[in-house]
């Protein structure tokens, strides 16, 4: 983005931003990756959250607790992997929706990657 920012090829747009963060309206962590030298320079074209579903006779047999972070997330995967059974279950209707949670997999765990 410097290079951008250095040839004033993009606009900043703080000031669009800083009410919808002051109103909880998007994330912080969204501005954020789009910051540079303090700035905002962009507003996403698409922010899409994926859900999981989770057994809740698993979680119940294992003793697990629903997860609130990542890692208490690839804990209760690792848990339920080692008692035997499968932990995450994706079918291939659609086709493309397919490759989501691999890619949502690596993002967390090695965002350099």
């Amino acid at each position: 983005m410097k290079d951008l920012v250095d040839a004033a090829l993009i606009e900043d747009l703080t000031a669009i931003w800083k009410p919808l963060l002051a109103e909880g309206k998007v994330k912080q962590e969204v501005a954020d990756a789009f910051t540079f030298d303090g700035k905002i320079y962009a507003v996403p074209n698409n922010v899409a959250y994926w859900a999981i579903f989770y057994n809740k006779n698993v979680y119940k047999e294992l003793g697990l607790e629903v997860p609130k972070t990542w890692d208490e997330l690839e804990g209760n995967l690792a848990k339920i992997k080692a008692a035997g059974k499968v932990p995450i279950g994706q079918t291939i209707e659609g086709r493309w929706p397919a490759f989501i949670w691999f890619s949502e997999f690596l993002i967390r765990t090695d965002p350099d990657f």
